[in-house]
């Protein structure tokens, strides 16, 4: 699993059965509201690096959590694998993201995490992408983001009124 807090089960077995199985101190790290890898943090990132958005995300999903020292760490010493990743793994990320109550606190983290321009390539972060960002959210709308290889980027917004906004 990503993170500890949903790398745990419970069991099935006859002789166990409904027993709490938690290897990595997943109850710990959810009472403290602790996000964070089962596995040290360049060992995880390394291996998927959509787990690196997938923190953020869960950072901006559930109110009061943190992300571990150690995680933070290993998401900014991991940032350049972030690279094999396509789009859509990407974009499917950024969407569930924007879609919770505070998208700012994510936009702010990915920012701070060095994984701001691997999500919006060719947006600077400022205050006015930042807002606007973060005003999209709920249902109705949905942001695509897409890299051309000669690294122009094109940005559309689809809503539904069919609003569209372009940026080369």
């Amino acid at each position: 699993r990503d993170f500890t807090i949903n790398a745990m089960a419970l069991s099935l077995n006859v002789e166990n059965y409904g027993e709490l199985i938690d290897y990595f101190g997943g109850f710990e790290d959810l009472k403290n509201k602790i996000i964070k890898t089962p596995l040290e943090p360049s060992i995880t990132f390394s291996d998927d690096p959509l787990r690196m958005f997938r923190a953020v995300r869960f950072l901006t999903k559930l109110p009061g959590f943190s992300i571990s020292e150690a995680t933070k760490q290993g998401i900014t010493d991991n940032v350049e694998r972030t690279s094999i990743l396509t789009r859509e793994r990407i974009t499917g990320e950024l969407e569930k993201m924007l879609s919770y109550n505070n998208p700012l606190k994510g936009l702010q983290t990915l920012y701070q995490l060095g994984l701001w321009s691997t999500a919006f390539v060719g947006w600077d972060y400022n205050e006015l992408n930042i807002q606007a960002l973060s005003k999209v959210g709920k249902p109705n709308l949905r942001w695509f983001f897409i890299a051309e290889t000669d690294a122009t980027t094109i940005t559309s917004l689809r809503s539904t009124s069919a609003a569209v906004a372009e940026r080369r």
